[in-house]
């Protein structure tokens, strides 16, 4: 049997650690598994038993630029090229966090198959050149929207586009009639990419007509973007409207209890909390973030897409779901009928027959 590993310094909460986890539960169908963190933390979502976690102990939070980017590099490299001698993988898969640097080192020491999966919006990246001679370095590229996959269109690289597949956690549906009627953000807090700031804005316009609603945010604080969200909400007077929540164990029961959600981001890959929402029948308001995932989910009155960073335009798209429950329904069931083209099974079978055109290359 093949032997594939899958590699991240990632650990903790994130729509692409969770996404590396379910293919690599995945792929344990199919191949001998091994999932590597750069860290020594245990699996923060849970493995197959079928998958061999290794931990590597190269990393440590909060590191400094140059031991994250000079020491941590190569010692983690190091002991990549030792587990490859000891285990002999015939492919890696990364999802392009900063364990990928430490992969094209490996790349070029063992010759092994590298496959790197661009998770967010290539075209944001700061250091485009450089970026795309290291990627032209794999031997697959798998993107999750065809305007991503474009951007590498002057590459040598074998890409294709793969979604993030819809994964069904309950068999519970969420109820107009039956919520707490709260607006829901649900997402890292950082103002960069998020927009958390965004909807703050879209509630003071909201909060002319709809004196008591509530906005709660949900997310991991990043670089103390709480902080500055809350010092927005004071000088817009809705301390008593919008709510920093920290992080929810229960990201599905947050959903069902929620009036609709709500997406601020200026670029993602395909939005993991957009699928979970309409896997429940929950309707959404999006902003056309790059590279294009939102607007694929959400196309053909699936849910309601807005300009990234028109505060106006949102407030407009959260009103019309206040004021039309009926089609705020009919909405929500139309993304929730959507969801076959990402199923599990379409998903997993691509992935498989790429990794196998990969390998046998």
């Amino acid at each position: 049997m093949k032997k594939i590993l899958f590699l991240t310094r990632m650990n903790g909460h994130g729509g692409s650690l969770k996404m590396l986890t379910w293919l690599a539960n995945a792929m344990s169908k199919y191949y001998d598994v091994y999932y590597c963190n750069l860290g020594n933390n245990k699996p923060f979502y849970e493995l197959d038993s079928k998958v061999t976690y290794l931990s590597l102990n190269c990393i440590k939070e909060n590191a400094s630029f140059f031991r994250r980017n000079i020491i941590e590099l190569f010692s983690s490299a190091r002991a990549l090229k030792k587990i490859q001698k000891q285990y002999k993988f015939d492919a890696v898969v990364n999802f392009g966090d900063h364990s990928f640097y430490s992969l094209v080192l490996l790349k070029l020491l063992c010759k092994i198959k590298v496959i790197v999966s661009q998770r967010v919006d290539p075209y944001a990246n700061t250091q485009k050149k450089s970026m795309l001679k290291l990627y032209n370095l794999c031997d697959g590229l798998v993107c999750q929207t065809d305007s991503a996959l474009e951007y590498f269109s002057k590459t040598k690289i074998n890409g294709i586009v793969i979604h993030n597949p819809y994964i069904k956690s309950t068999t519970k549906m969420w109820n107009i009639n039956n919520n707490d009627g709260y607006i829901l953000s649900l997402g890292r807090m950082e103002i960069k990419q998020k927009r958390q700031d965004v909807l703050v804005k879209a509630t003071s316009i909201l909060k002319k007509k709809y004196k008591d609603i509530k906005v709660l945010l949900y997310g991991k604080n990043f670089n103390n973007t709480a902080n500055v969200i809350n010092e927005m909400i004071k000088q817009y007077e809705l301390t008593d409207n919008v709510f920093y929540k920290g992080i929810t164990d229960d990201p599905i029961n947050t959903l069902l209890r929620a009036r609709m959600l709500v997406l601020t981001s200026d670029y993602e890959g395909i939005p993991n909390v957009i699928l979970e929402a309409m896997s429940i029948g929950l309707p959404v308001v999006s902003t056309d973030c790059r590279p294009g995932g939102a607007r694929l989910l959400l196309a053909e009155n699936n849910g309601k897409i807005v300009p990234c960073g028109d505060f106006e335009a949102l407030a407009d798209a959260i009103d019309f779901y206040l004021t039309n429950p009926e089609e705020s329904i009919k909405i929500g069931l139309n993304g929730f009928n959507s969801l076959d083209r990402f199923s599990e099974d379409v998903i997993e079978k691509k992935w498989v027959d790429f990794i196998n055109s990969i390998i046998q290359k």
